[in-house]
């Protein structure tokens, strides 16, 4: 015992000897919960965490705040940005961090979106929110309202895509706004038959926001409505988790910008193929509110017949790679459709969605979309597309397989439907 008190001695002992700005150096390095801790070590302690680099250095840490006023501290502004985020500066700093990541990316390679982004609602206000519609929002999604509320116009700011006549391009919503034409989760909220789900996005299908784990996946969760609104999908379990896979997406290309949008026709599900100069690129995406997950649709439901389905859509672009290459039109297509149970279906037509594209060196990429369903939340599909030149001489390109799939971060909840009030 008398050894262990004199170790604790010493310890302290070399801490009075430490040069003040060592300490400030030493305390910059632990977290703020932790320098209630520290004040207890020594004196020395107790006035280094009160200098004022070490709370300059937390307001910009916790709230990205880099110039305050003559008159008051850094250790003043700190606790201010505490109380204008209701104490949830710890869930504040998560959510700030990856926001700022989404509008780095977006100044720089769509800033259209970036400009559309509304700047965030006061504390009072959420409240006020909360108070007049009898609910309580989740605090990642209450810290991310404080940064953004929604969006004014444009493109989505989580992309678009399309095939045929549906197009979904996907706004994120303010939760309320001064002006009566735009659109707003406090809007749609009131077509609801429940208040346990915040209007999220504003698209074909909106997403929702999960405000009391009505899904069982936990408050704060997301989710969209499969077909018919006959059950749900869970596209992810927070706020935070939906933020960082879309921008990890963003930065590691998955997405291309055409013409000012995402589109969400990603990389990750594709093929590549050249066939003597013609090059055929495709991706495919999962389209949740047009999956029927119960087995039951508006098409079935009077006969009980039908079972669950999931539908894909998919990306074609044809391209001349070879300025040699005599002019070529497609005439025919050849689809060689697998599901997980290794079924397969094959599907022979004229031309693709009732067009005939001309292919020569120097014309513009031609591209379409269709879609898919699929028995099983995965699949392949392959093909060819035939052509023929001014000599009808044909020629197959080749369509390697590219995937059908489930994101595998989704969670399929055919029990868990979200109603509007009739």
């Amino acid at each position: 015992t008398n050894m262990g008190k004199t170790s604790e001695n010493s310890s302290s002992m070399a801490i009075c000897v430490l040069a003040s700005d060592a300490l400030v150096a030493i305390a910059g390095f632990v977290e703020l919960k932790e320098h209630l801790i520290l004040q207890t070590v020594s004196k020395q302690f107790q006035e280094a965490i009160t200098n004022e680099d070490i709370w300059k250095r937390h307001a910009r840490d916790f709230f990205e705040v880099f110039d305050k006023e003559d008159n008051v501290s850094w250790k003043q502004v700190f606790f201010l940005w505490c109380s204008k985020v209701g104490g949830l500066q710890y869930t504040y700093r998560s959510i700030r961090r990856v926001w700022t990541q989404l509008e780095n990316w977006l100044s720089v390679h769509a800033p259209e979106i970036y400009s559309s982004l509304l700047p965030g609602l006061t504390r009072q206000q959420l409240s006020e929110f909360e108070s007049t519609h009898g609910i309580s929002l989740p605090p990642e999604w209450k810290c991310s309202y404080m940064i953004h509320n929604g969006q004014s116009h444009g493109h989505g700011l989580f992309g678009r895509y399309s095939f045929y006549d549906w197009i979904d391009n996907v706004h994120l919503l303010p939760l309320c706004s001064s002006r009566s034409n735009v659109m707003t989760a406090e809007r749609i909220m009131g077509l609801l038959s429940t208040r346990d789900f915040l209007p999220l996005t504003h698209a074909n299908v909106c997403h929702f926001v999960d405000l009391n784990n009505s899904s069982g996946e936990g408050v704060g969760s997301i989710l969209q409505p499969a077909e018919g609104f006959l059950g749900s999908v869970c596209v992810a379990p927070s706020c935070l988790s939906m933020l960082q896979h879309y921008v990890e997406d963003l930065e590691r290309g998955e997405y291309d910008v055409t013409q000012g949008h995402i589109n969400l026709y990603g990389r990750s599900l594709s093929s590549e193929t050249v066939t003597d100069g013609i090059k055929i690129v495709c991706r495919s995406l999962f389209i949740p509110p047009q999956s029927n997950l119960q087995g039951t649709s508006r098409r079935t439901r009077r006969s009980g017949a039908g079972r669950s389905h999931y539908l894909f859509a998919y990306n074609v672009t044809i391209t001349c790679v070879d300025p040699r290459m005599p002019p070529r039109r497609l005439r025919s297509r050849h689809w060689i459709i697998t599901d997980a149970d290794g079924n397969t279906d094959e599907v022979r037509g004229p031309g693709v969605i009732g067009l005939y594209p001309l292919i020569e060196p120097g014309c513009a990429p031609f591209e379409y979309q269709s879609c898919c369903p699929l028995p099983t939340t995965s699949g392949t599909i392959q093909g060819s597309f035939e052509f023929v030149d001014a000599n009808q001489q044909t020629l197959d390109a080749i369509i390697s397989p590219f995937p059908l799939q489930v994101p595998l971060h989704y969670k399929l909840l055919p029990t868990v439907s979200i109603s509007f009030a009739v």
